[in-house]
């Protein structure tokens, strides 16, 4: 990264009362360290749906649109490792995210958020270094320029909501943060991921039993 100063806005969607200790030493860090980010934080609450509060966090956005460089969205039970926003700022993507591991309880399933080519293709192995443009994601852990936001705020589009824009709704069956992806797509944004932050925590439950 050069000597250039980046303003820096951090989102953190919450039911309330789930922030990960761990994420809050994370930030902490990332404020504290010598480095060229001026980072501010705002936190979106809403105890009904963590969708509700990414709504939220994207009304603060619009709200301060000329105040950050990068957007940066963490989920409260996310735990990035020490210069993860350092890296991913550093490959200059319109919108990146990192690897973390996800645990569909539905079919047992331990897999990475990463979708290479389309949404039935799961990812299950981590790269070695460097980063590759990809299809879809979770917005569990992800960086995008002024620019992604603004974009979407001109056009008022919902970020993670459907909308027309993607067309008819019917048998439809995608996840939020998909539909950000599918958005953005349409907005003429790439979606990358840095495979060079490593070690993200997923704090998740886990059922116990004989």
């Amino acid at each position: 990264m050069n000597n250039i100063m980046i303003r820096l806005l951090i989102g953190i969607p919450t039911r309330g009362n789930d922030i990960s200790s761990g994420l809050f030493n994370f930030i902490i860090n990332t404020i504290s360290a010598k480095n060229n980010l001026a980072t501010k934080v705002m936190i979106g609450q809403s105890s009904v749906a963590a969708a509700f509060a990414v709504d939220k966090l994207w009304e603060m956005l619009a709200a301060q649109i000329d105040s950050f460089d990068y957007y940066i969205q963490i989920d409260s039970d996310v735990v990035p490792p020490d210069g993860a926003i350092e890296s991913m700022i550093a490959k200059d993507k319109d919108i990146i995210v990192a690897p973390i591991w996800h645990y569909d309880m539905v079919s047992k399933d331990i897999h990475l958020n990463i979708h290479p080519k389309h949404l039935r293709e799961r990812q299950y192995k981590i790269r070695l270094s460097g980063c590759e443009r990809i299809y879809s994601s979770s917005l569990g852990l992800i960086a995008m320029k002024h620019r992604v936001v603004e974009e979407f705020i001109k056009t008022k589009e919902s970020p993670i909501h459907w909308t027309p824009m993607l067309g008819d709704y019917t048998g439809t069956d995608i996840h939020n943060d998909n539909v950000f992806f599918a958005k953005a797509a349409k907005l003429g944004f790439e979606t990358w991921v840095d495979w060079d932050v490593i070690n993200v925590v997923h704090q998740r439950g886990i059922d116990l039993s004989t």
